[in-house]
């Protein structure tokens, strides 16, 4: 089977439990192999789990947690613009979608029942500390990749709920324009991650040249990454992390503290170093493996442990539309610090 071949030839097992060169007769026998809860698969014709899915992406604007031990399947964070920025928070679970009960591990189905067509609804019943809620939510186009930013007291603040490939233009010219700017709070709450690559291109931007980025760890290497030029800025960084920060999001923060770049304010993060890739079969299915892991600069493997803040604030704040306000008590910390 091709999904075997590929799993053999590309898996990394961190759990050392999985048997390579083991032909298995169905993609869900080999997947029931695989300790592994970050890989899963995924019919091809789920129109969310396209190649452009950050361009054409219809849906209520929601992260969740791609993880196939989640029971029921929790969000990690929500997009503005999209339907769910004002009423879900991360931590909801999903309990129900149009009545369909949600399983663990149904991944694929989850999206693909969410997503739909531009103008039309979706009822979900979510749990909330404990609390059953039903809500209908109208379906639109979300664009997934746009940064939110504002400038208050000469401190610029900087909002992306994940790393793919179009921010990192915006990051710079963002960053280039620092006239009457005195510092950066960035904010990765809520942030499930996404590119590796895109990450490793911000960090280059704010790191001097030399310093080490990271370390990718496969079955067969390790690649030390490094800054390739000087920082576009070397105004203060506050980076503001939570519970639902998870893999690029943390390896942004903690590259960025372990050389001394920036500040973490907020929560220990979530613990999450394995790195995904999506491969398309020839077949109905595509799949997502577990092919890598980073490292820290100081080639500390934050899998399961997450990255602990360099001050602790637990602000029980996880409602994505309130990031970077007044309501919010450690962007307010964080600013009063830098202004003072």
């Amino acid at each position: 089977m091709e999904a075997s071949k590929l799993v053999n030839k590309v898996y990394y097992d961190v759990c050392e439990t999985f048997s390579p060169g083991t032909e298995y007769n169905t993609i869900e026998e080999l997947f029931n192999n695989i300790d592994d809860k970050w890989s899963y698969y995924y019919l091809k014709n789920d129109g969310c789990f396209s190649k452009n899915n950050y361009k054409n992406y219809v849906g209520i604007g929601v992260w969740l947690s791609l993880c196939r031990t989640d029971k029921p399947i929790r969000v990690i964070g929500t997009i503005n613009g999209g339907a769910a920025h004002a009423v879900l928070e991360a931590g909801d679970t999903i309990v129900s979608i149009d009545d369909n009960i949600v399983k663990s591990g149904d991944i694929g189905v989850v999206v693909n029942q969410i997503c739909g067509r531009d103008g039309t609804t979706v009822k979900l019943s979510i749990l909330r500390n404990e609390n059953l809620q039903k809500i209908i939510l109208i379906r639109s186009k979300v664009n997934p990749s746009k940064i939110i930013t504002h400038t208050v007291n000469c401190i610029r603040y900087i909002y992306f709920s994940n790393f793919c490939d179009q921010i990192c233009e915006q990051f710079l010219e963002i960053i280039k324009d620092n006239s009457k700017i005195n510092g950066y709070i960035i904010d990765v709450r809520c942030n499930p991650g996404g590119l590796v690559v895109s990450c490793i291109k911000i960090l280059d931007m704010l790191l001097r040249v030399g310093k080490t980025i990271a370390h990718i760890k496969t079955n067969k290497k390790t690649v030390q990454k490094k800054s390739k030029d000087d920082p576009i800025t070397n105004l203060p960084i506050v980076v503001l992390v939570n519970r639902y920060t998870l893999s690029a999001a943390e390896l942004f923060a903690i590259s960025l503290q372990e050389n001394g770049r920036a500040l973490l304010f907020g929560e220990k993060t979530y613990g999450k170093s394995l790195i995904q890739t999506k491969h398309d079969l020839s077949g109905r299915f595509g799949v997502v493996i577990t092919d890598s892991c980073f490292l820290s600069p100081n080639k500390k493997d934050i899998n399961t442990i997450g990255v602990l803040p360099d001050v602790n604030i637990d602000s029980q704040l996880f409602q994505s539309n309130l990031f970077g306000t007044a309501n919010d008590p450690v962007y307010k910390y964080a600013q009063n610090y830098l202004f003072n």
